[in-house]
């Protein structure tokens, strides 16, 4: 589908992860768009701010905010100012400001033009509880952003409970596998015989790969060094806010369905770790995700909520300028899980892959996490 206009792509931001959400707009006038969050967790806290345009593209290659003054509020009468980090973000220091359940926070924003922003208090509700966290595969049962697409893979759920007062929730799922690849293997395509019909192809392996051919026709490697592309490390993130139903009365989520990662072979060379996080939400957050989850999911949809309606809680202090986004104050707690290749219920064969590992992903890196063992 053809989309005209510019395109806004919201960062939900915690101290641990960015996670990327596109939205469509008609064509704007140069607008600030602010995406920040505090929570329960520990600090440091994060506020990305962007001038979005109507140029048709996407923010995260519109224009970061580098100049602004950022700072943090609370309603017991703390403040801090956020330190600028790179590509529009904006951080609190590890010994700040904490998060606390039961009160409430906002954050001023002074840009350089002359422009100042608000954003409307948030309170901020205690977690609730991630009792269990699970899965199911499942055989050609996908919805992909939304949209129904055949293909395996598997059901994440969760049991869970909201706070004494409410059970407002979003989930938020991150994912990371390692991956190999033969960057050794690379064929040369001038002279290779596309069908390989004939011979063997010739080879060109990558600096990286720790080889070189050592005969004439370049199909005999030899191995001279360690291979610096071969492993990386992956992640990918949620595309969709996925929000609890309306308002639960029960306080109580039992075997809710909050994910499914689709298999693909790349993905499950060994396993695949998933960390799951529950934010408790505010009514006016809740709208917030509510509309972006129904404006990503219904791009195909005429009757798709407009996205004026999107209004956010950032409002304008000084000056005319409009700015979009949201600053929330949310509970979290957050659970993990490995799916193992033999969760898979059949067998299946490795992807060849002849390329630089770094190249499959913009967030591949050969770095090991912490957590992987």
């Amino acid at each position: 589908m053809k989309v005209s206009g510019s395109t806004i792509l919201l960062l939900f931001i915690t101290s641990a992860c960015i996670d990327s959400f596109h939205l469509q707009l008609s064509a704007i006038a140069k607008q600030l768009s602010v995406d920040g969050m505090i929570t329960t967790a520990p600090s440091p806290y994060a506020v990305k701010l962007v001038w979005s345009s109507d140029v048709g593209n996407i923010l995260a290659q519109a224009v970061p905010v580098s100049d602004a003054t950022v700072t943090l509020f609370d309603n017991q009468g703390l403040k801090e100012k956020l330190s600028y980090q790179d590509s529009g973000v904006y951080k609190t220091s590890a010994n700040g400001i904490q998060g606390v359940a039961g009160r409430t926070y906002h954050i001023e924003i002074a840009t350089s033009d002359g422009q100042s922003y608000s954003s409307t208090p948030e309170y901020l509700a205690p977690p609730g509880t991630l009792d269990s966290l699970y899965f199911e595969f499942k055989y050609g049962e996908a919805i992909v952003n939304g949209v129904p697409v055949p293909a395996d893979g598997f059901n994440i759920y969760v049991n869970a409970k909201g706070n004494s007062m409410q059970s407002i929730m979003r989930w938020n799922w991150q994912g990371t596998y390692r991956v190999f690849t033969h960057p050794e293997l690379v064929v040369d395509t001038i002279l290779a015989d596309p069908h390989f019909t004939c011979c063997p192809p010739a080879l060109t392996p990558l600096p990286c790969s720790g080889f070189i051919t050592v005969d004439a026709e370049r199909i005999i490697l030899k191995k001279i060094d360690k291979c610096s592309c071969c492993t990386c490390y992956i992640t990918e993130n949620q595309a969709v806010p996925f929000l609890s139903d309306n308002f639960l009365a029960n306080n109580a989520f039992q075997k809710y369905k909050v994910a499914f990662i689709p298999f693909v072979t790349r993905n499950f060379f060994e396993k695949y770790y998933l960390k799951v996080q529950q934010f408790t939400l505010t009514a006016n957050t809740y709208q917030f995700w509510k509309l972006v989850q129904s404006q990503i999911t219904g791009s195909t949809n005429l009757f798709q909520p407009p996205i004026a309606k999107i209004k956010g809680n950032i409002v304008s202090t000084l000056g005319s300028t409009s700015a979009l986004g949201i600053f929330s104050a949310c509970g979290v707690v957050q659970k993990t899980i490995w799916i193992y290749r033999n969760d898979v219920p059949y067998t299946f064969e490795d992807p060849l892959i002849r390329e630089n590992c770094h190249v499959l992903d913009a967030t591949s890196t050969s770095q090991i996490p912490t957590f992987w063992n």
